[in-house]
Formats: structure tokens, sequence, C-alpha cells
């Protein structure tokens, strides 16, 4: 049993357990998902031929030898093959107990018995069935594969069982033949995820061709056509691969064939990890009478192949270029790079591909007489191509092999030989771009004593990867591959090495180099000492003590020669050529698919705290997808800065005794033998160092209600971590389980303990700092939880109401507690102020309101007990003060609208109402703080307002309003006329005069025959009418018109002078005698004439 790769394998245990001489061969094996193996055999004890089972269980050992087949006596079964399913161990076997072979079936029933034998094939479609194979189905369902025979002809036949083996399809064959003479042989199977199975045999259908490799796959949908590793239907000499892989895993293979005569480029490539090949495509473009040699591919980030070569299409060799971009399928027309001169020659190109897509090749140039190296780049997808310069350190005189080439984003790396003062040794120039190459540096410093050739070099994907390089050389005293590693940081090589002896022969040439993940170095090589020439491979990952060498397989055991390797994305491709005697093939002979998991560090946590001397660094190191196992290297930084190292092992654990305090970083790599993963870097800190003691503060004797908060000092930690305190209380002064409480590790210092009982609780402090060290002693205090408020009794008197001013007793004596009260605190105006601290106590309240009187008893813990629900009413015996603003005045016109406004009125207990009365009204013409009213009438009016407040306290004022008379009097006439002066020797005249502030005189103009001037007399007030006035004895006058108005005066003064009114006078021009007066007839000079005469 191997468990590393199959490198190295345990020590070898004999499974059959027959002593005697009896022949055991054939053996197949089978492991089920606990890891026991299951092996069955040929086994000839018996006289003929039987199959016999065996199993290793996973401690090692082997048990008893059972016999499989149930047909005993003179027939023979052999050749078994053995799968296990969910149920156990199945196995298959070609029988002879019939006339002719057939594929016969049992299942493992107990460890010890098989049930019966069951027949598989139908016999439908051949004679013989011969060398079976068995796989199982992700759902257990059984596939058989066998070789079946009938008059010579030999075909690939399938059967299927989903029901556990009890019955099979019918039998399905599975290959296609290219002749009618064809054979094949040797089938194997396998079964895939979906239901698929793939069938491979060895098939010779086209003589020309040999044997070749074919593979057929089947899947629930149908089975695909079968197909040959390499497009070799001419049987065409094929040499000189080259591998690369794209970032989406897809595998490319270039060679050169000389299936159209002369030796050109092809191309193919896989999508399954080199199960199955494309189709095959010619690179070049070329007439095809011309050669093309020397091939080297790169793959870019979007997928595009890139090819370079030595083309001779125009005599001399050239370099040529072609890609794929933009393509399905084919290349596109190739172009020239080298611009060599025309006697010059430039052949053995190197490509290589940044992550921009732009391209760089090198080349060994034959201008100018010389060999030297040259470099170019094309950043258009090879369109066109920078002039070439020559590589630094290629002079044209010393160069002796062409130069290869890598490339990572930020670097270039250029490797060749040079004689420079010796025999030829590599050299390497490095630079961010072409134009920055620097000077080439030798690999060895003191150079080898035999020239170097087989310059190969692949650069790691990281940024800080190395770059590793191989070459043949015979220091030795015969060709042997060395390698190097080159670290471009500090710009130095590490020390030059080769395979050990001890994995192979030599000599040993071709070397082919990639580099893998984490500095791992994948090295290829040709072992020509073996009997047959052998591809070795040699994966060397970093501090791993002894690399891995593995045999590069080949058909049949095939010579192999000239492997390619190439990596990318976690991924290792190996394609080689096989010789198979008459010319030779291309070959995929590798694929790693599946890195294992990146690890991550586990334990100590970064930044962490361990407080022993003895303890382990932990990491996990996830799975393999390949199932390899996973091995592990430490790296530890002391306080000390020096440096520990576990070497790789399979114990993801490392162990570190007698650790002294500080700081440590560590760091762990896992390899699978293909890759190096190393993990981010993690800091933890030994603190063996407890922090210090931390002290109580000191609790008092009784601590109030069912919470207590405990407080102490703050320590500090010698390690300068975080100290943590735990407090614990108890009713034990043991503080035996259970707490009462527990505050767990905080960083406070005070903690508070809730739903505490009534009695004497104990506390404990203990502290640890952040890496776990705890102090030994510990802090203890205590006190008696009180969880009893005193009782309150008060007596008020008088109670419940008083009056302003009156003074109160409020009497809290008779309150009691069960420890005793230590104060009492009286709020008695609600203003939440002391207002008294006496248990008796007297207020006088002055001002109004309901007051409630609140009263807090403290008891010696510090409970109180707080009584707020007494409610005293204090009346108001004080009436409203009123405030009256009166607009425009108390002295206005008539007809103004006046506002009254008492919302300045005021009381301590508050205004319920204002009532607003008019002239001793008993009905208020408005109620309200204000009010509003308009006076039509002159004259003097009395307004009262009234003001009550909530208590009924009643307020009032009176005002006296003085209205102002402005209208003038309205003056009426009564119609007069016409007249006859022959008639009418006096008459009265009439008017109305009408004023509600009454009529303080009325005053008569008048004159006849309008002429004159108007006569003044005034007007009586008639007896029968308070606002009728009159004259009377008014003479007519002449004939014509007599003119009068009346001027009327109100009692305040208010004046009507009315319009001119008209009285027609009929009768003579004048009605009375001269006398003395005028020719006018009687007039107002004759009534005062006559007036006097009768004074």
């Amino acid at each position: 049993t191997s468990t590393y790769c199959g490198t190295t394998f345990e020590n070898m245990v004999e499974v059959t357990d027959e002593m005697g001489a009896a022949l055991q061969q054939n053996p197949s094996i089978a492991v089920d998902r606990s890891g026991m193996a299951h092996m069955v055999w040929t086994d000839q004890r018996s006289g003929d031929m039987d199959i016999y089972y065996a199993y290793r269980n996973q401690q090692g050992l082997v048990s008893s030898n059972v016999r499989v087949n149930d047909n005993l006596g003179g027939t023979t079964q052999r050749d078994a093959s053995i799968a296990v399913d969910d149920t156990g161990p199945l196995v298959v076997w070609r029988d002879e107990r019939g006339s002719d072979p057939d594929i016969y079936l049992a299942r493992r029933t107990s460890p010890t018995t098989f049930s019966t034998d069951r027949l598989v094939n139908s016999d439908d479609n051949s004679t013989s069935q011969v060398d079976p194979d068995i796989a199982v189905g992700p759902e257990d369902d059984l596939h058989v594969v066998w070789k079946g025979v009938e008059a010579s002809q030999s075909d690939i036949y399938l059967a299927n069982s989903t029901d556990g083996g009890l019955t099979f399809t019918s039998d399905i064959r599975v290959n296609v033949d290219f002749t009618t003479s064809a054979a094949q042989h040797q089938p194997s199977i396998s079964a895939g995820p979906g239901g698929a199975i793939a069938v491979t045999w060895d098939d010779q259908g086209v003589a020309a061709r040999d044997t070749d490799i074919l593979v057929s796959l089947r899947t629930p949908g149908g089975a695909q056509p079968q197909r040959t590793v390499s497009d070799d239907i001419v049987r065409a000499f094929e040499s000189y691969p080259d591998t690369a892989i794209s970032q989406t895993l897809r595998m490319h293979a270039v060679w050169l064939d000389n299936r159209r005569g002369l030796t050109e480029v092809f191309h193919s490539f896989s999508v399954n990890r080199g199960q199955g090949w494309g189709a095959v495509t010619r690179v070049g473009d070329g007439d095809g009478d011309s050669a093309q040699l020397t091939p080297d591919m790169a793959v870019g980030a979007d997928g595009t192949v890139h090819v370079v070569w030595t083309d001779y299409r125009n005599d001399l060799p050239q370099v040529f270029y072609a890609n794929t971009k933009g393509k399905s399928s084919g290349f596109n027309p190739s172009v020239r790079v080298d611009d060599s001169t025309a006697e010059g020659f430039a052949l053995h190109p190197s490509i290589a591909i940044a992550s921009n897509g732009s391209a760089t090749v090198t080349w060994l140039d034959g201008r100018d007489g010389g060999a030297r190296g040259m470099i170019s780049y094309s950043i258009d997808g090879g369109g066109s191509w920078a002039t070439s310069m020559p590589i630094p350190g290629s002079d044209g005189t010393s160069v002796h092999s062409p130069p290869v080439l890598a490339i990572r984003d930020g670097l270039i790396v250029v490797a060749f030989t040079d004689d420079q003062g010796g025999l030829p040794r590599v050299y390497v120039s490095t630079g961010a771009s072409v134009p920055a190459l620097d000077d080439a540096v030798p690999v060895e410093a003191t150079g080898s004593v035999s020239p170097a050739t087989d310059v190969t070099l692949a650069v790691e994907e990281d940024s800080t990867g190395p770059v590793h390089i191989a070459w043949v050389d015979e220091r030795t005293g015969q060709q042997d591959v060395w390698y190097a590693s080159y670290d471009p940081v500090p710009e130095t090589f590490g020390m030059a090495a080769r395979p050990a002896a001890n994995v192979s022969n030599g000599p040993r040439v071709q070397p082919s180099v990639a580099a893998g993940d984490g500095g791992t170095m994948h090295l290829a090589w040709v072992d020509l000492g073996d009997a047959v020439t052998t591809a070795r491979l040699m994966t060397a990952v970093p501090d791993l003590d002894t690399p891995i060498v593995l045999d590069l397989p080949t058909s049949a055991n095939r010579p192999a020669s000239s492997p390619s390797l190439d990596f990318t994305n976690h991924q290792l491709s190996v394609v080689l050529v096989e010789d198979t005697g008459v010319n030779p093939d291309i070959s995929c002979a590798r694929w790693e698919n599946a890195p294992p998991d990146s690890p991550e560090p586990s334990a100590p946590s970064n930044n962490g705290w361990v407080t022993e001397g003895e303890f382990d660094l932990t990491v996990n190191t996830g799975s393999d997808g390949d199932g390899d196992p996973v091995l592990v290297r430490f790296e530890v930084t002391t306080p000390e800065e020096v440096l520990l190292t576990r070497p790789f092992e399979i114990n993801p654990r490392f162990t570190l005794t007698d650790a002294a305090e500080g700081t440590y970083t560590w760091r762990a790599t896992t390899t699978d033998g293909f890759g190096a993963y190393t993990t981010e870097e993690w800091t933890f800190t030994v603190d063996m160092t407890p922090p210090g003691v931390p002290e109580l503060d000191p609790l008092p004797e009784y601590t109030p209600g069912r919470t207590c908060t405990v407080s102490w000092n703050e320590v500090t930690d010698p390690g300068d971590g975080l100290v943590f305190y735990r407090v614990i209380a108890n009713q034990d002064i043991g503080f035996n389980p259970p707490h009462l409480g527990d505050s767990g590790w905080i960083t406070v210092t005070n903690h508070t303990f809730e739903d505490l009982p009534a009695t004497t609780i104990h506390y404990s402090l203990g502290a640890r700092d952040e890496a776990g060290n705890t102090v030994a002693a510990t802090s203890t205090v205590h006190s008696i939880q009180d969880v009893e408020a005193p009782k309150v009794f008060i007596r008020v008197e008088p109670a419940l109401e008083v009056e302003e001013g009156e003074v109160v007793t409020f009497d809290a004596s008779a309150s009691s507690d069960n420890n005793g009260i230590v104060s009492y605190e009286w709020d008695f105006d609600s203003d939440g102020s002391v207002d008294s601290t006496d248990a008796l106590s007297e207020w006088a309240f002055d001002e109004a309101g309901e007051y409630k009187v609140t009263i807090a008893i403290t008891d010696v813990a510090g409970n109180v007990a707080v009584y707020s629900d007494y409610t005293l009413s204090v009346k108001d015996i004080s009436a409203p003060t009123i405030q009256l603003d009166i607009d425009p005045g108390t002295d206005f016109d008539e007809g103004t609208t006046v506002t009254f406004d008492a919302t300045g009125t005021d009381d301590p207990s508050g205004i319920d109402v204002i009532r607003w009365f008019l002239d001793g009204a008993a009905v208020p013409f408005a109620t309200g703080p204000t009010a509003q009213m308009t006076f039509p009438d002159p004259g003097l009016h009395e307004v009262e307002i009234e003001a009550l407040d909530v208590w009924g306290n009643l307020a009032n004022r009176t005002v006296v309003l003085n209205v102002r008379d402005i209208t003038i009097p309205t003056v009426i006439f009564e119609s007069v006329g016409p007249l006859d002066n022959t008639k009418v020797e006096f008459f009265t005249l009439y008017v109305e005069v009408i004023d509600i502030g009454g009529v303080q005189k009325v005053d008569l103009f008048y004159k006849t025959q309008d002429q004159g001037v108007f006569s003044e007399v005034p007007m009586t007030r008639s007896t029968d009418s308070g606002n009728r006035w009159f004259k009377d004895e008014l003479a007519p006058g002449g004939k014509g018109n007599a003119t009068f108005y009346v001027k009327a005066t109100d009692m305040a003064g208010n004046t009507n002078k009315t319009d001119y009114q008209k009285i027609l006078i009929t009768g003579v021009e004048d009605p009375t005698p001269s006398n003395g007066n005028g020719d006018d007839g009687f007039d107002i000079m004759d009534y005062w004439w006559l007036l006097l005469l009768v004074v």
C-alpha cells in the first residue's frame, strides 16, 4: 500500500494463504469507501484454475482466502476483475465450464461466501468471451465489457445491469471497425457521473498504423464516436511536441508531423484533461514543399493559441508566427517575425504571452556571420512586430544555444548558453519589458566543467514566485539534467542540482520545466539508461526533502522522448513522443487536475494568546480532489527572531515545547506533491504571567432592594493584555454552587447583581488576563440585603380642603420599617424640592389650588418608600382683579363700534367666566374676556363687567360711556299756497323738526316778492306735537313768490339750514296802502311796527 502518490510503498504483505507450489496470477483490486481493499486472482490450488478472493482491512490485516466461483472439477475460471458497490464486492471472470468461454459474475454475500454464479453474456454475437472488466456507476448500476471472438474476428462488447447483476441487457458492440480484418483487445471500462461510461481498448483496425488506443464514451443520451489520442490515421512521423493550458483548462498540443511529406507543425486540443482530443489542424500556411521545425506555443488569457516555429519557405530558416484569435477553428495566416538579413538565419523561436495579450518572441539569429539571441514583440495580435534587439549579453560571437523565453506581469526572462571566457554556461536576462532587459548574468558563478545545452525555463504566475531553469551538461561524465531557481527580487540563483541518481540511471537529456504553485518546480526529462527509453517527471516542492519522481507512462511500454510541460491555473499537462516502432506518435502522458484545498490556519487564533509552554499549531488542510495525501510544513518565528521549522509531514499539528513568553509569528505550507500552498502569516502571544490582584470596594452593612452594585480597583497585566474580572454572588461564604449571580468575564470595574434575596450575600472577585492566566488569590466582601421599604402612615389636619394662608399639620411619625427609618422628606407644594425633613411638620399654602403632597421615607439600608397620593385642595377666597381696556375710550361719536378687552383680568385660581351688561340690563350682551358693541344713539351709557373665578369669587366694574350726537336735525315742510293776497291777510307756516337728541331752536328766514333781504324770526314748538314748529301771522306780501328757509339747531348744536322754499302769491301787486315802508305792502317790517304799536 502507498499513502503518497505511489512513490513509496509499505512492506509487501502476502495475500494468498496457500503454502504449496500452486500458481496464483492475474490479480485485480478495488477499494471501498471505508478504505478496505478487496482482491481477486486466478488460483490453481485445486488443480485447475479458480477465482479466489481476500480483503485487507483498515488495520492492514488480510482475511482468509475464499473461492468465488461455484463450479468445481476440470474447468477453468480465470482473468477476474473486481468492483465494489454500496453492498459489497462484485467479481466477473472468464469461465470455460461450457463448450466455449463465457463471462460470469458473482456477488459477495458475506465475508466468506459468494452468491450463485450468473452468466453475463448472451452468445448472440460471438462464440468466445474473454478479458472481462467491470465498473459500478453512481447509482450502483453495473457495466461489464469483454472481448468477443467469432471466427478469428474479435470485437468489444458491453452489457449493463440495473438490478445488482441479477439480469443483464443484450450484448452491445462498442467498437466500429476500420476494416473487416480489424482486431480489438484488452477492453477496460470506467463509470462516471450522470450515467456516463468510458471504454478503452487496443485497436488494430488499420494495418499501417500498428496498434492504437481507442476510446468510446457512452452516456444515457447515446454513444459518442470512438477516438484515438492523436489523429494518426496515416501513421505519420510525429516529434518535437509542446503543450500549453488555457485559463479555462483547455489543453493544447503542437508537434512536428510529416503526414504531408515534409515536417509541418500541427495542433490539437483536449477539453477533458487529455482523455479525448479534438481535430488535428495544420498551423502554418506554407505550400508544403518546405520544412517547418522547432515549434513553440503559448496560450493567452483570452484563450488564443499563439505558435512560432522555424520555417524554410524562403530557403534560409526564418521565424514565423500564427494564432487562432477570432477563429472558431484553424489558424490565421502566418506572418514572419524575425528581421534577419538575407544572408543570416533565424531559428529555434520561443514565445510568451503577457496578460494584456501582447506577444514576445526570442530566437537564435545568424546575421553578420555570428549567432546571437534576438527578441521582438507585438502589441496588435501578431499583425506587426517591433524591430528586434539583441538580448543583453548575447554579443554574436559566443552564443551556443537558442534563447528561451518566459513572461509574467511585470517580468520578462530570457535564458541562453554563452561562452564568455570558458565553456558555455547558462545565462539569464530579466526586465520589466523588452527595452528594459538587464545584462545577462550566469546561473552558476563558477561555471561547469562541460558545455551546457538544451536550456529550458519557466516562470511562476505569482508576482513574487521564482524562475526555474533546466539544462543539460556532462560534468558527471555523461549527459545529465541540471536545474536551478532564480529569485528576481534579490536577483540571485539557488544552488544548481540534478535529479537524484537513485531515480534514474542516465544519461538524462531533453529537459522541460514548468513552474507550479508556491515555488514548486515540475521537471521532465528523457532517461537513456533504461532498457526502454523512459520519460520521467520530477516534482520538487520547496522544503520537501525528497522530490517526487514518476515514470511518464506510454502505450505498451513504448520508448518515450521529447516531453513538454505546461502549468496554468493549478493544472499540469505533459505531452511526449512515443516510439511505435514504425513512426513516433504524440501522446498525452499526465494531467494533474485537482490541487488541494487552500490551507487555513486554525489554532492558535490570529492575534490570540497562549498560556502554556507546550501547545500545538494547527492548520486545516482540507482535502485533495485527486485523493493525494496532503503534507504540511510549519515555519515559526520566536520572540527572539529564531526560525523554527517542522518539515513536511502528514500531521497537520506541530507541537511547540518550552515556549518562552512573547509574540510569535507562524505560517504553514501544504503540498499534494504537485504544488505548494502557503497560509497567510498569523501572530500569537505566549503569556504565562497572571495580572495583578484586584480588591473589592467595601460594602455597607445593609444594601437596599434586590440589587447590589459591587466595585473594585483596576489592575494591569505584565503582558500588556486586557484584564478581565469575574465577580460571583453567593449566600455561602465558601461560594459553593449554585451561585446567586455571576458576572462572567468582563473588562469594567463594577457589576450590578439583581433579584437578590433578603439575606447576607457574599461576593468573590477574580481576574485573568487576555491570555487566560488567572490570579491565585480572590477578594471577598459581604452585605445584608434589605428588600423591604418603610411602611408610610400620615395624618393631615385639617384634611382635604383648606383656605389660602391657613396652616396645615402633616404627621408621618406613625410610619415604620423593619430595620429603622433614617430620614423624612416632605414636598408640600409639588415643586419637586424638599420643604421639610421632620416627621411632624406644619405648612401654610399662600396660593389656592390642588396640591399633591409627597413624602419620601428612607430606611437604614437606603430603601425609599414614596407616598404621593395625598391631594389637598386650597380654597381661593380672593375676587379676581379686573383689568379693562376700551377702544376708542369712553367718549366717542354715535355709530362707533367699541371693543371691550378684559383679557388682563387675573385670578390665582383662574377665571371661570366674564359677562358684560349694558345700561343695567339683567341679561349680558356678551360673555368672555372680550366684547364689542356699536352705539347708534347719542347719550350716556353704562357698561358693567362682571368677572367670576373658579371658586365663585365675583368682581365687577362699571364704566360710563358718552356717545356724542353728530346728526343734524331733520326738517320737513308742510305745503303752503298758492295764496291770494286779496283774500288772505295772514297765514301760518309749519315745519316738523326731528332729532334724536332733541331740538334746541328753529329759526325762520322769510322775504316776499323775491326782493330784499331775509327776515329772521324764531319759530315756536307746537304744544300738541314735540316735533312741530310754527310761525303765524305771516303776511303774504305782493303778488309773486315769497321765499323762506329754516335753520334748525339740536341740543348738541348740530344745525340744519334747509334749502329755499317758494310760496306762490296771487292777487294784486301791493295789497296794502303806503305805510312809509315802501310800496311793497305788508311785510316783516310792518309786522315789527305792528308789534311796537301793540306794546
